[in-house]
Order: C-alpha cells, then sequence, then structure tokens
C-alpha cells in the first residue's frame, strides 16, 4: 500500500515532464539553423559587397553590369526575404522564450511541489513507521492482556472449582459433625461404663493384701497382665552407633527381648537390648523414616517414611510384606493394634489411616484438622490419642473412627502423645517444652511437666511411660534424658554425659526397669 501511492506520484510527474517539453522538441534546432542561414546569407552580402566594389572600380561589360544588377536584385530580395524571416524567428524566439520562462515557473513550481510532496512523503514514512511500531507495541500489550485474561479465567474457573468442593466438603463436615454429636452421646456413655468397670476393679485390687513373696506379675480376668513396680534405670547397659544418621524412632516388642530403630538412612534394624547386638538390617524404603513399631505377638515390623508411604516387614524373611500407600504427607507415625489385626498411620497430610495388616489396603481414612505428628493406642484399642501440628490432642473410637475429644493442650506443635499401661493417662509432648498429662476418664490436664533445662528435641521427638504408669521420660535437646515422676510433677532422674547431641526418641521396656534412648546422630544407648 505504501509503495504504490509513492510509485503513482512519481509516474504523473514523468508524464507532465514528457508532456511540457515536446513543443521545445522542434523549436530549438530550427533557431539553430535559421542562425546559420543568417551566417550564410551575411558572409554571401560582405562578398557581394566587395565584388561590387571592384566592379566599380573598373570598367566593365554593360552585359556584365546589368547581369551583376539583376544579381545585386536578387541577393537583396533574398536579403530581405532573409531578414523578414529573421524577423519572424526572432518574434518566434520571442514567443517561444516566453513560454519557455512560462514552463520554467511551472518547471519550478512542479519541483517545489515534488519536494513538498518529498517532504509529506517522508513525512508519512516516519508517521507510518511510528504507527507501525505503537500497533506493534499495542498487539504486544493486546496479547499479554488476552494470556493474562485466560490465566485469570483458569484461575476463577479453579476458584469456582474450590468454592463448590469447598461447600460440598463444608456440608459434609456439617453432617460429619451432627453424626459425632450423636456418637459422642454413645461413646460417652461406653466410657463412663468403662469407668466404672475400672472403679470396679480398683476397688477389688485394694481389698487385695498379697504377702511379701507374693509375686504381682498375674493377669486379671479380662486378660491384661498387671505389671510390678520398677525402678528408675541409671546405669548404662550398652552404647552402640547404630545408624548413619538420625534416628527417628525406637521400641521395644511386647516380650522385651527385641528393639526395633529407624532413621534417615533408609533403614530399620532389630536390636538385642541384653547383648546390644545388631540382629537384622531391613531395607526396602526409597526414603527416611519417622516411626516405626513391632506388632505384638507377630513377626511384622512397620515404618512411616518421608516418601509418605508405609513399608510392613516380616523379620523373619526381612522382605517387605506391604507398601501402604494413599497419603499424600509424610508419615509422621505408624503403630500396629493389639489385636494384630490392624495398623494405624498419622501424616501430615491431615488424615489418620487404619490398615488391614493382612491384605495391605486402607479400611478407613479419618479427616483432621492439622497435621498429624503422632499417634498411640491404648492396650484394650478402644481408643487413639493423636498429637497434632496445631497444638490439640484428639480422641478417637478405635472402632467407628469418631472423634471423641479435642482437647487444645499447647500453643506450640504437640510432637507426641503416649498412653499408659493402665489407660487412665495420656502424655503429650509439645515444642513449647512442656509435657501435659491428661485425664482419659474426665478428659481433664492433671499436671504440666517441665524443666529449666529440658528443650524439645525436634519435630517427632517422642516421649514414653515406664511399665508402672508412675514415669514420663524425655530426651532434650541438649543430649540429656530426663525422667519426671507424675505423683511429684518433679524431674527427680536426669541422665547425662552419654548422648553429646539431641536426645530423639526413648522407648521403655514392657514388664522391666530398661528402656533406650536414640539420638539425632544415629548413636542408641540402653539404660538399665
Amino acid at each position: 500500500m505504501e509503495e504504490s501511492w509513492r510509485d503513482t506520484i512519481i509516474t504523473r510527474l514523468h508524464e507532465r515532464n514528457c508532456t511540457q517539453t515536446t513543443p521545445f522538441q522542434h523549436i530549438i534546432p530550427a533557431y539553430i539553423n535559421l542562425q546559420k542561414q543568417y551566417r550564410e546569407t551575411y558572409t554571401q552580402k560582405t562578398t557581394l559587397e566587395r565584388e561590387n566594389l571592384v566592379i566599380k572600380k573598373t570598367t566593365a561589360d554593360p552585359l556584365i553590369i546589368e547581369e551583376l544588377k539583376e544579381n545585386v536584385n536578387k541577393l537583396k530580395a533574398e536579403l530581405m526575404d532573409s531578414y523578414k524571416n529573421k524577423h519572424e524567428n526572432v518574434s518566434s524566439v520571442l514567443i517561444l522564450k516566453e513560454e519557455k520562462e512560462k514552463l520554467g515557473s511551472t518547471l519550478d513550481l512542479t519541483n517545489r511541489e515534488l519536494e513538498a510532496l518529498r517532504t509529506r512523503i517522508e513525512e508519512c514514512e516516519e508517521d507510518i513507521k511510528e504507527k507501525d511500531l505503537a500497533t506493534k507495541q499495542l498487539k504486544s500489550a493486546n496479547e499479554l492482556l488476552f494470556n493474562e485474561n485466560d490465566d485469570l479465567k483458569h484461575k476463577l474457573d479453579e476458584q469456582i472449582q474450590e468454592v463448590l468442593k469447598l461447600k460440598h466438603e463444608n456440608q459434609q463436615l456439617l453432617e460429619r459433625m451432627l453424626k459425632l454429636k450423636e456418637d459422642q452421646i454413645t461413646q460417652m456413655n461406653e466410657l463412663n461404663e468403662y469407668y466404672e468397670s475400672i472403679l470396679r476393679r480398683e476397688k477389688a485390687l485394694e481389698t487385695f493384701k498379697p504377702g511379701p513373696d507374693v509375686d504381682l506379675s498375674f493377669e486379671t480376668s479380662s486378660g491384661r497382665e498387671l505389671v510390678r513396680p520398677v525402678s528408675v534405670p541409671v546405669r548404662t547397659l550398652h552404647k552402640i552407633m547404630g545408624h548413619g544418621g538420625e534416628i527417628s524412632a525406637v521400641s521395644y516388642n511386647d516380650g522385651g527381648n527385641l528393639i526395633v530403630t529407624a532413621g534417615s538412612d533408609n533403614f530399620v534394624k532389630l536390636w538385642d537390648p541384653t547383648k546390644g547386638q545388631e540382629k537384622m538390617c531391613l531395607r526396602g524404603m526409597p526414603r527416611g523414616a519417622l516411626d516405626a513399631s513391632i506388632s505384638p505377638g507377630t513377626e511384622l515390623i512397620m515404618a512411616g517414611s518421608t516418601d509418605n508411604n508405609a513399608y510392613i516387614w516380616n523379620y523373619a524373611t526381612a522382605r517387605v510384606k506391604h507398601t501402604l500407600t494413599g497419603h499424600a504427607g509424610k508419615v509422621c507415625s505408624s503403630i500396629f493394634f493389639n489385636n494384630k489385626l490392624s495398623a494405624v498411620t498419622g501424616s501430615e497430610d491431615r488424615t489418620m489411616r487404619i490398615w488391614d495388616v493382612a491384605k495391605g489396603y486402607c479400611s478407613k481414612t479419618i479427616t483432621v484438622f492439622s497435621s498429624c505428628l503422632g499417634v498411640c493406642l491404648s492396650h484394650e484399642d478402644s481408643i487413639m490419642a493423636s498429637a497434632h501440628n496445631d497444638g490439640h490432642l484428639r480422641i478417637w473410637a478405635s472402632r467407628t473412627g469418631e472423634n471423641i475429644q479435642d482437647l487444645p493442650l499447647h500453643d506450640l506443635p504437640t510432637t507426641h502423645t503416649a498412653i499408659c499401661w493402665n489407660g487412665h493417662y495420656a502424655a503429650t509432648s509439645s515444642k513449647d517444652n512442656t509435657i501435659s498429662i491428661l485425664d482419659l476418664r474426665m478428659f481433664e490436664k492433671l499436671v504440666t511437666l517441665s524443666h529449666p533445662d529440658y528443650q524439645n528435641s525436634g519435630k517427632f521427638s517422642k516421649i514414653c511411660w515406664s511399665s508402672d504408669s508412675r514415669y514420663i521420660v524425655a530426651g532434650g535437646h541438649n543430649g540429656w534424658v530426663f525422667i519426671w515422676d507424675i505423683n511429684s510433677g518433679k524431674a527427680d532422674t536426669i541422665l547425662k554425659n552419654e548422648h553429646s547431641n539431641p536426645v530423639i526418641a526413648v522407648s521403655w521396656k514392657p514388664r522391666g526397669s530398661q528402656f533406650v534412648s536414640v539420638d539425632s546422630v544415629g548413636g542408641i544407648v540402653v539404660w538399665d
């Protein structure tokens, strides 16, 4: 478009130039010829005049004179014609000169117009370039706005879907809360009956007066074994460097003759606590573990991993039996039910899952309102307690998965929870450097344990009860092991000098005065 109008202007200028110069093409050569004739005639005249003078001076023949006169007259006539033609030519030249001047003026005007047009063309070209640049910028901005608009539409659609999903979840939660309230009444009735049975059992025990030689380790009518009081271990039985990195979990089997440890080096190891020797190393996890436990009365071991899965091994074959998949976050806690049929895991994805141990699939998913950092079970498997990142302890009915109580015990994350052997109390550790003792019969906090030198050792630090439900053991960030007597609420025993790094987890031997502690660099200490 830009080239076509420029070509049109130039073509028209060429056409006008050709039209206006055509009349001069014949005038100029004619004028040159006329000048030439004039010079020739003038030369002839001069020659004749000289000849005439010569003739006058000499005596000649009258015939010759007459002939010469005729020639002279003829030449005069020709001269007059020449003058006449010259005059006409001069007039024509003047006319042509005037026309030339007019055409020159017209040509100058045309040149000025052409120059003005060229200037205008240049201005138009600059204007076109500026407009092209502005158009490109507008197109780029328009494309950017279109892309942003598409992104905003996509985000809006996602937000709408999320809102619809949240509305649906909210409706489900409301329905679930109503159902929970109904089930809570039923659970409270069951707990009241359980509490009354415990009171009757305690009353029966108070009337029992054993002799000095009577062993208090016997089974009740419910099949649960009662244990004798224990003494606090103060002696180091074994000190082992067990893992190549932090040990995040340690646990005894129900017989007390086997210890399992799990750590960040991707290994789960079995130990003989009497000899302090490694018995087996279980492999199969691609990433580190955060918790581990041994199934009561079986040969199964479970570990929760940072790869969002839990793994179950048969330590008789040292092979992975099941990989429990389904969590969307780190599996922070994993423990077997005492009935040997089920297991429960807690995760950072705000869910707890109950698993069928034989088949390896999830039988129930419990959604909570905060990341689950620890889970424990009562010895009868009747209730579960879970520790959460929001500082709450939540109590659940194991059979139905319904929430019984939600207790805000701490201002900072609750790192672990443990239920004592007799099922009366639960303990929680927290990043606020305190340990809370809760009465599970009345759901009331009884006491808060602390010490000036005690500092919680980490997000996944674990505590334990003594087997007689009297003592609480916790590892500190300074490498010390603190033992509180819940009757006095004081840390009467502090074990130092064996760990030089934060103590992450502890576990007490069932029916004995022995426990084990593990630290952040792979150290294991068995206390006796």
